[in-house]
């Protein structure tokens, strides 16, 4: 059974709030001798006694209440009633304190905890009220406990205003002590601050935790860690990319709706666009005598990129790769396919084909719009350029990909000038091994191929 005065939270702040002070009155009325504070300090205890008892009650789970309040069932207990003369045990309304303020503090309580400084902060408390009783009967210049207790808080925060010095052995040894913990509290304060801050960054993201400590170790790592990492990234790239505000209004959220429905619109635009791929015809003829479309070329090149990419001989962005690969010959669909044989040796129809395909990237990218937009047009211009590994990459695998389908076809498909294409591959493999063996498997077939049909390799070899 809850209590509906604790379900609403503003009397149940107003009512902690109470208890704080009074606690806080409690402690602070401690080296008092005031006989009236007497009463003050039973009517404390009681109003704990009754505020701990109720929530005993109310609670579900009577054991769990136990075992995550201690703090409060041990203020409860009247050691100061039992032992009069022992005035430090007053101190044990401290944690009633603590009990209370853990729950609206907990940035404070989580900093306490770390390094275990919450352990040294309270030996400390221990330590001066101690020293406090201690050095009240051993220094004659220190006739209370008030002043004991000043004097001991002065010392362990090494001030030293000097208005009380102890004079005796026991005062001066207790004096090191002091300060020797108080230098070494202040110090852990100040480490564990720091500690708890960079923690808590950390674990505000453990992906990046885990991929900062795996960049710290970058040369001792395997290739399937690498390419863990590079998952990591793409996956965060994504979230980053999906990122919004914390507090979203509903006219906020229908622009995003809107605009994403825009968005899908313009990439449906181009998948309209990318369908005339599977019609568009390439100079190449499968091994049942059909013409090869540019979406079916396209779609092996993927293939080998898959298959052949744990045998390279350097680590690869495989995702970069497909996508080169899958938005290359995307401008086919509007440029055309254009043989190489056409514009091998014509420096006019080269540029007038990298023209075309230039106005076509331009218009995809407009289409879809900045942000995707951009990113299709650098990977394609990238991938034009050969100005990276994956790039050079999609690139062989686009050549070669183009020979093993002639293989397949029927010689009389192949116009003469294919014979010397066939041995003219290397200049796009040759910067890796697992291409080079690859390449010359294909070349291998290309040969047997061509003298299968009474034609001699070595006079196209010899023209190369």
């Amino acid at each position: 059974m809850k209590m509906n005065f604790f379900n609403k939270t503003t009397w149940k702040l107003a009512y902690e709030t109470l208890m704080v002070i009074l606690a806080f009155m409690s402690v602070l009325f401690i080296w008092f001798d005031d006989k009236k504070l007497i009463y003050f300090h039973y009517g404390v205890w009681l109003f704990f006694f009754i505020d701990v008892m109720v929530r005993f009650k109310a609670s579900s789970d009577k054991w769990e209440y136990i075992k995550h309040n201690p703090f409060d069932l041990i203020a409860l207990i009247p050691l100061d009633a039992v032992f009069q003369t022992a005035r430090i045990a007053r101190l044990v309304r401290v944690l009633r304190i603590l009990s209370i303020s853990k729950k609206h503090f907990k940035h404070v309580f989580a900093i306490l905890r770390t390094n275990g400084l919450d352990r040294v902060i309270t030996i400390s408390i221990l330590l001066i009220f101690s020293s406090t009783i201690v050095i009240r009967y051993a220094e004659p210049g220190i006739e209370s406990f008030i002043d004991g207790l000043w004097w001991s808080i002065v010392t362990t925060t090494t001030v030293g205003y000097g208005d009380i010095s102890p004079v005796t052995l026991i005062g001066r040894l207790i004096a090191v002590i002091l300060m020797l913990v108080g230098v070494g509290v202040i110090g852990m304060l100040t480490g564990s601050i720091t500690t708890f801050f960079m923690k808590e960054n950390q674990e505000k993201n453990s992906t990046v935790a885990f991929i900062q400590k795996q960049l710290a170790r970058y040369e001792n790592l395997t290739y399937s860690e690498v390419k863990q990492l590079a998952l990591l990234i793409n996956e965060l790239k994504i979230d980053k990319r999906n990122e919004r505000p914390i507090s979203y209004s509903l006219d906020a959220l229908k622009e995003e709706k809107k605009n994403m429905t825009e968005a899908l619109k313009r990439i449906l635009e181009v998948l309209k666009l990318a369908e005339k791929l599977k019609y568009e015809l390439r100079h190449s003829w499968l091994s049942n005598g059909r013409q090869e479309s540019v979406a079916e070329h396209s779609w092996r090149v993927a293939l080998m990129a898959v298959l052949l990419e744990p045998y390279l001989e350097h680590r690869i962005d495989t995702a970069k790769l497909l996508k080169m690969i899958t938005i290359h010959d995307l401008v086919e669909a509007e440029a055309s396919d254009i043989p190489a044989f056409d514009t091998m040796d014509n420096q006019q129809a080269q540029m007038e084909k990298h023209q075309r395909e230039l106005r076509a990237i331009e218009n995809i990218r407009n289409t879809l719009g900045d942000e995707l937009g951009i990113d299709i047009q650098e990977l394609w211009l990238e991938f034009e350029a050969k100005s990276s590994y994956e790039a050079r990459v999609a690139n062989a695998l686009d050549k070669l990909e183009a020979q093993l389908q002639h293989n397949e076809a029927n010689i009389d498909t192949w116009l003469e000038i294919e014979y010397k294409m066939a041995f003219m591959l290397g200049k796009h493999t040759d910067f890796d091994k697992a291409l080079i063996a690859f390449r010359e498997l294909v070349e291998q077939e290309a040969e047997s191929k061509i003298q299968q049909a009474g034609i001699s390799v070595h006079d196209y070899q010899q023209m190369l």
